[in-house]
């Protein structure tokens, strides 16, 4: 299913926002680690990385049926120092 332009400037606008609020690569174009041209270079991330989704759409495509499966055995299993424990299967 091809993205529609609006789902897909969409997604430029989610990226362009997560990637200038990262504190890493803000840090990176405040100090001059990018050279002369690092907001640039940053807004070229922007485009590189939703043109890298577009153009891999099918192959990262997520089968919502497996990821509800795996959250409903997830959330079965009990907490351990803060993390989800899975129970050992009886061999």
């Amino acid at each position: 299913m091809a993205a529609s332009v609006a789902s897909r400037e969409l997604f430029t606008d989610a990226v362009r926002a997560v990637l200038h609020s990262w504190p890493v690569l803000q840090i990176a174009v405040e100090n001059g680690f990018g050279g002369a041209f690092g907001p640039q270079k940053a807004d070229w991330m922007v485009d590189v990385v939703q043109q890298y989704f577009h153009d891999n759409e099918r192959r990262l495509s997520v089968n919502f049926e497996c990821v509800n499966a795996e959250i409903r055995e997830t959330l079965g299993f009990p907490f351990q120092n803060g993390r989800f424990v899975k129970p050992e299967k009886a061999e």
